[in-house]
């Protein structure tokens, strides 16, 4: 394993990201969050299994903020 790659362990252990589309149009929804990091998503899923309409907008990748720059990427071996 390269362990200095620049890229956090976790993100490519997750293999490729998904592709999003990108909001175009109305959309209608109950909540937004913004910022599709551990934090933002976590928030968005939980009101999502609530049954609240969600929307998560995240102007980057989805986790590639601030979470993968966290711990994670010196936190390997724990």
């Amino acid at each position: 394993m390269d362990v200095r790659s620049g890229c956090p362990f976790w993100v490519l252990q997750a293999g490729e990201q998904g592709e999003w589309p990108e909001l175009a149009g109305n959309h209608r929804t109950e909540v937004v969050v913004i910022g599709g990091g551990v934090t933002g998503a976590l928030a968005a899923w939980r009101l999502a299994v609530a049954g609240i309409g969600t929307t998560l907008l995240d102007r980057g990748g989805v986790g590639l903020g601030s979470t993968a720059a966290s711990t994670a990427l010196l936190q390997y071996e724990i």
